[in-house]
């Protein structure tokens, strides 16, 4: 029985075929465009491998939550609420926790939609 292709790999063919034969034969106005097109699937293709690996959600976390078995959206929820509630604000341990969360989560983020930025 044959297997159906998952999201990233339909992308990733819908992306190739833009890039290799629809691009070539717009005219020039329309070439911007459709590059925007094929870098936004790119962003795309990259931000569903990383939440298949639960490579943002639950990196860090762990240092914050211990108790926590599965960090997810939740568990995101839960950290901005006691941000605004002001639980973060003392320094300590917990706030050291949140910044080093927070500085990896936005280098990994950064990663998944500009690679190219150092």
């Amino acid at each position: 029985m044959p297997t159906q292709p998952d999201a990233t790999t339909l992308l990733s063919a819908a992306r190739d075929t833009l890039v290799e034969v629809i691009l070539p034969q717009l005219p020039a106005a329309a070439r911007t465009q459709g590059e925007h097109v094929a870098l936004a699937l790119a962003i795309a293709i990259r931000d569903i491998a990383a939440a298949a690996n639960g490579q943002i959600i639950d990196t860090g976390l762990s240092e914050i939550y211990p108790q926590t078995q599965t960090p997810g959206a939740t568990t995101l929820q839960r950290l901005a609420t006691e941000i605004r509630a002001g639980r973060f604000d003392d320094p300590g341990a917990q706030r050291t926790a949140l910044l080093t969360y927070l500085r990896q989560a936005t280098a990994e983020r950064l990663a998944i939609d500009n690679p190219e930025y150092r």
